[in-house]
């Protein structure tokens, strides 16, 4: 078939290509998703315009409410210019080239952050494992820890610190006070003819010769002998009482007539056969120990 004189473009090989593309699904596809797109865009369209035509209401809105705001603020005492010319200094400030290398530092810092994280958690949770392999409970120490913070933030308690921490405060001068009364009896006691330096050498004297006999073979021999034996002070206890005793009656001149007279006594009965009782002991001890510093003599 031809039109005016030319043949029909469905019949020429440019038409059937043409026709065999728009036929095909794909092309039916890509037609059918672009009039889906030219409907979105006619919807914007409108939007916009409705928008547009709205615009002086919103404006008018928005400036109304900005109005409203910095009235509310001025009530409230808030300086909006001087806010604002807060921020703008502040952001002269941050967008400074030696700030941005800070910020930039930091950004870094926190991308980092997870890592850094995650290696406190392992130590944290290797001196948790150090600890419990020497027996330490972590648990128990931070609860014990908890209960302690918790009794030192109780109301009375609080006041307790304040009134240390203002005797602290007040420490200085109570030291100085202190120093004046001990120079003021040292003074007193120089005046009345007592050297204190003297004394407080000789008590070191003292001390030092009593740490060397505490610390000496002799003493660890004393306390290994058989004087703080309690039979022992019990007899020293009747000694001293018989001592005091004569004391109190001092006894008279007594001959030998009178010595054998007592013999027939009980008491001084009892007495001479402690003594003798005594000498024969004593005697054996001294044999023992005589003995004994003869066998080291011949040891060494």
């Amino acid at each position: 078939m031809k039109v005016n004189g030319n043949p029909d473009w469905t019949e020429t090989e440019a038409g059937q290509k043409l026709q065999e593309r728009l036929s095909s699904e794909k092309t039916l596809e890509a037609l059918d998703h672009l009039l889906q797109r030219i409907d979105t865009l006619e919807k914007g369209v409108e939007r916009l315009s409705t928008l547009l035509e709205s615009g002086p209401g919103l404006v008018s809105i928005a400036v109304d409410t900005v109005d409203e705001g910095y009235r509310s603020a001025a009530e409230r005492g808030i300086d909006i210019e001087q806010r604002l010319g807060a921020a703008l200094a502040l952001a002269e400030k941050l967008t400074a080239p030696e700030m941005m290398d800070k910020l930039n530092s930091l950004l870094k810092l926190a991308d980092e952050a997870p890592g850094i994280a995650s290696m406190v958690a392992d130590m944290a949770d290797e001196g948790y494992r150090t600890a419990a392999a020497r027996g330490i409970d972590i648990d128990q120490r931070l609860g014990a820890t908890l209960e302690l913070v918790e009794k030192l933030t109780a109301p009375g308690m609080i006041e307790q610190l304040k009134g240390l921490l203002n005797l602290l405060g007040q420490a200085p001068g109570i030291m100085a006070m202190g120093v004046d009364i001990l120079d003021e009896g040292y003074r007193q006691t120089a005046g009345n003819g007592i050297d204190l330096a003297a004394l407080s050498k000789k008590g070191m004297t003292v001390a030092k010769r009593t740490a060397d006999l505490v610390d000496s073979d002799e003493f660890d021999a004393l306390l290994r002998s058989d004087l703080f034996n309690p039979k022992t002070l019990d007899v020293l206890s009747v000694v001293s009482g018989a001592l005091t005793q004569c004391r109190m009656d001092p006894p008279h001149r007594a001959g030998i007539f009178k010595l054998l007279g007592a013999m027939r006594d009980p008491e001084i009965q009892k007495s001479l056969g402690f003594l003798l009782s005594f000498a024969r002991n004593f005697g054996k001890l001294c044999n023992e120990v005589i003995e004994k510093d003869l066998q080291n003599n011949k040891k060494q």
